[in-house]
Formats: C-alpha cells, sequence, structure tokens
C-alpha cells in the first residue's frame, strides 16, 4: 500500500486530515544524514503513529525513538509501523 493510497483508505474510514488525524511526511532517499534528521524531527512531534518504508529510516528512526514499540506489519512492501 502506498503512502497515497493509505490516506486515501483512511479517508473511506472517517479520518479527514485537520480534523482528527494528521499526516508529516518525510523523503530522504539514499541520504543517510537528512533520515536521521527527519527521524528526529518525527519523534520530536510525538506522533502516535510513525510508517517508516525503507531499512535505514526504520534503523534511525529506533535509535531515536526510546518510548515507541516497534512491529512490522506482514507485507512484501517491508513497512514499518511504530506505536508510541
Amino acid at each position: 500500500m502506498s503512502y497515497w493510497q493509505l490516506r486515501a483508505r483512511l479517508r473511506k474510514l472517517g479520518w479527514q486530515e485537520g480534523r482528527n488525524v494528521r499526516f508529516d511526511y518525510r523523503w530522504a532517499p539514499s541520504n543517510l544524514d537528512l533520515i536521521k534528521r527527519s527521524a528526529k524531527e518525527l519523534i520530536a512531534l510525538q506522533p502516535d503513529l510513525i510508517l517508516s518504508s525503507s531499512t535505514p529510516s526504520t534503523a534511525s528512526l529506533l535509535q531515536q525513538a526510546q518510548t515507541f514499540h516497534h512491529f512490522r506489519e506482514h507485507y512484501r512492501s517491508g513497512r514499518q509501523w511504530f506505536r508510541r
């Protein structure tokens, strides 16, 4: 499921951005410094849920996230979910 598909599905389930859900999106392909900085920014926002789609971003989030529980979605996409 892509980021945009997830948003569309949540919208169908009644989640409306700006009303009862907020999306903070980061994109840092192959730039480890930017990945680390983005992970730190996201953790500082104290979200209820973080979705990560690559091994480097997941590793950076795990290093920053002391209060998040990590679990893996069992789809071929390999996306990682973090929940506070």
